[in-house]
């Protein structure tokens, strides 16, 4: 068997002749191959569970529901599957756009084929190099402390660099955990134990699939949630990741409007504190975060930060010092 035997390619364009071409050429390179003409076409054989591929190989421009809203579709569905887009449009918008969504590669008509090879390998390594972490989280990996009920197996490592990726640093899910911790404990019964820390066990490793690429929070938070799954945590920390990037409403379940607003006012904080001093930073942080109820916050949970606001800005004071300390000792 090749390196590429066990791959399987969807390939998602509406020109007979290019879809025609580009299908022999992955099936001489060992690739299995199904073709669609249509996201309409994806979509139908989605729903009747007729589809199965590893990496979707997909037009821009398609008639119906462009090649754009699909890869969203289908990066919802599977976010750990690699989408390739092709268009013949040289727009760095649009590329930049479809990047930020979670899409792998981008491909400008015509390509050689060298570049479509290029592409396809740099996507079938993403997946190699999944299959292998997760096999050595499995076997191997350090736990972290203190997991309870809601534990799998992760790396220390897997953490550091996706808080490093996230923009906020070292300790952003820590920090997150903390806040989310004194929010559920205001909160007091209405949240149970298990409940407690499958939101804590959410906090510290909702940043983990930066580790598989960029995007938007969306299709971070899809890629973590579908990436916890697989290392045997509780499914109800790759519910909370996921949910809790959703845009804020009343809907929403309580313990990811919790998680929505630590992460928020960490990432807020460590921002303003490029032109301010840390104290100055996180009283902002928590005045915008207060004045945002109801528009991007939840009301009660910002009247609760309100009330607390003393605890998280000596939590969060105290996790600055010790990093720029231990920084400078480095």
């Amino acid at each position: 068997m090749t390196r590429h035997a066990r791959h399987r390619i969807l390939l998602v364009e509406d020109d007979v002749a290019l879809r025609e071409m580009v299908g022999s050429h992955l099936s001489r390179n060992r690739y299995g191959v199904v073709t669609a003409d249509s996201a309409e076409d994806v979509l139908n054989r989605m729903r009747q569970r007729a589809l199965s591929y590893d990496i979707c190989l997909l037009d821009l421009h398609l008639p119906g529901i462009s090649g754009l809203e699909l890869s969203r579709l289908l990066l919802a569905t599977a976010p750990l599957k690699p989408v390739i887009l092709i268009t013949g449009d040289d727009d760095e918008r649009t590329a930049g756009e479809a990047l930020a969504r979670g899409v792998t590669g981008y491909l400008l008509k015509p390509f050689q084929l060298f570049e479509l090879d290029a592409s396809l390998s740099q996507a079938v390594s993403m997946l190699e190099l999944l299959e292998a972490t997760e096999t050595l989280a499995r076997a191997q990996a350090e736990t972290l402390d203190e997991w309870g009920e809601a534990g799998g197996m992760l790396p220390r490592s897997w953490l550091h660099i996706g808080d490093d990726r996230s923009g906020a640093g070292p300790g952003h899910g820590a920090r997150a955990a903390s806040v989310a911790g004194l929010l559920a404990e205001a909160l007091g019964s209405t949240l149970d134990g298990r409940a407690r820390e499958v939101l804590r066990t959410a906090a510290r490793t909702h940043e983990v699939g930066r580790l598989l690429g960029a995007g938007g929070a969306g299709e971070v938070a899809g890629r973590s949630a579908q990436l916890l799954d697989n290392l045997g945590f509780d499914r109800g920390v790759a519910e909370v990741v996921r949910d809790a990037a959703v845009r804020w409403s009343p809907g929403l379940p309580l313990s990811a409007r919790i998680l929505a607003l630590a992460d928020r006012l960490d990432h807020d904080a460590v921002e303003r504190c490029r032109t301010v001093d840390a104290p100055n930073a996180i009283r902002l942080a928590l005045d915008a975060a207060v004045a945002g109820a109801g528009e991007t916050t939840d009301p009660d949970l910002a009247a609760l930060l309100g009330q607390r606001r003393e605890s998280v800005e000596s939590m969060w004071l105290l996790d600055h010092r010790e990093r720029a300390v231990a920084g400078a000792g480095s």
